[in-house]
């Protein structure tokens, strides 16, 4: 396995990691949906898990569009991370 094999590799693991977080951290939505409509609008509670919620959100897109980016700019980062160390190795 050369170096821009192993580069893909653990762009690809980054890409999974991604993903899986974010489909961990969607399992945690259904539980503050239902504390969301359990409480009425003018609750303490209510603006503190309704912030929680869109935490959540957030951090769902984030991963997602992480893993988005990773794939869609794979062959640029491999190049990148690959640039200066190809050129030691054919000296």
């Amino acid at each position: 396995m050369n170096l821009k094999q192993f580069t893909v590799l653990i762009l690809r693991i980054q890409v999974l990691w991604c993903l899986l977080n974010a489909v961990h951290t969607g399992t945690y939505l259904p539980a503050s949906f239902r504390r969301l409509h359990m409480l009425s609008p003018g609750s303490v509670l209510y603006s503190d898990y309704k912030m929680e919620l869109f935490t959540q959100l957030f951090r769902i897109a984030i991963d997602l569009g992480v893993a988005l980016a990773l794939v869609s700019y794979c062959q640029p980062l491999v190049k990148i991370l690959t640039k200066g160390l190809d050129e030691e190795t054919a000296a």
